[in-house]
């Protein structure tokens, strides 16, 4: 493998997959960039350690992803290492485990606030979803959105109990520019939810993915037509249902009385389908459904649009 001075610019420009295997290929591997790479924007890493992410030689990150971070400690270490990244305009932590949740992964990032002026873009992505948390958990991510109005893309996939809900959109309403919004419930999705989500809410939104764990969604097929009247600028939804598997919802229910939206996701039970929606006259109709290949191997010249991109790298779907 070439050393990453030497790959081209425009291969460095965005780097995904680095990742250790084992203690002994660590310690071979934490030393991968001993050059400051001016030219390097965006990182997606798998890695042991913290000490894989050469935070003082990448001057110029403004994306940084990581995944799979399996260490004994979590995420100790991480507010320090972006303290070094003030550039950063999206941080995503993808697949945490649950272990890591109830120490410290969400103290690290609510210390590294204050010193990303800059962030627009913030995913946090449980593997474990359906657990329960600590009751510190929804305040402690309340703190770290506080305060950071350049904020425009949030994707949470913890699932909010009643109490939980009330406390986070009050949070979510005074981020008044957010484009793009994912929520996990854990009770169902029913209509008097789904007015009080868009209560705390841009008319402006451009993605919202609306996820259920428990109880499914309600058998009311145009419970999603209230979104089409508050959301002006919608152009992107996904709805996961889970837990009630006999829901009579159908995509066709979800666009109904769609004005904009472009792309629709529908799961029921872990089985989904994305398809496109055109207006042949002036009425929502629906495209096939993608492959699977799509969905999952997709690039963002298929979607055209870089927050959409952004989106399905963090959908579970």
């Amino acid at each position: 493998m070439l050393s990453l001075p030497h790959l081209p610019d425009a291969t460095r420009n965005r780097i995904s997959g680095l990742f250790a295997t084992s203690t002994a290929h660590h310690k071979r591997e934490s030393s991968w960039c001993t050059t400051t790479m001016t030219s390097l924007h965006s990182l997606r890493t798998y890695g042991r350690r913290l000490s894989d992410i050469p935070v003082s030689r990448l001057p110029n990150v403004t994306e940084l992803e990581i995944k799979y971070l399996n260490t004994s400690n979590g995420y100790a270490g991480l507010g320090a290492a972006l303290g070094e990244l003030p550039q950063l305009r999206s941080l995503s932590l993808m697949n945490i485990q649950r272990s890591w949740v109830r120490t410290n992964v969400f103290s690290e990032v609510a210390s590294a606030m204050p010193l990303l002026p800059n962030l627009s873009a913030l995913a946090i992505n449980h593997t474990y979803c359906l657990d329960r948390f600590p009751p510190s958990t929804v305040p402690l991510f309340c703190k770290i959105l506080r305060g950071h109005a350049k904020l425009r893309r949030v994707y949470w996939n913890y699932a909010l109990d009643s109490s939980d809900l009330v406390t986070y959109m009050e949070m979510i309403a005074t981020h008044t520019d957010l484009e793009a919004f994912h929520i996990s419930v854990w009770d169902g999705l029913t209509d008097s939810l789904l007015s009080f989500v868009c209560r705390h809410l841009s008319p402006q939104l451009s993605i919202l993915s609306l996820s259920s764990v428990r109880n499914g969604c309600s058998d009311d097929r145009t419970i999603f037509s209230g979104l089409w009247t508050y959301f002006t600028d919608l152009s992107f939804l996904s709805v996961q249902i889970h837990g009630g598997l006999n829901t009579a919802v159908t995509v066709q229910d979800v666009i109904r009385g769609a004005r904009r939206v472009q792309v629709v996701g529908l799961e029921v039970g872990y089985v989904g389908q994305f398809r496109e929606v055109i207006y042949p006259n002036g009425e929502p109709v629906l495209l096939p459904a993608w492959p699977a290949r799509k969905i999952k191997l997709y690039e963002i010249e298929d979607f055209g649009c870089e927050s959409w991109d952004w989106f399905m790298r963090h959908h579970l779907f």
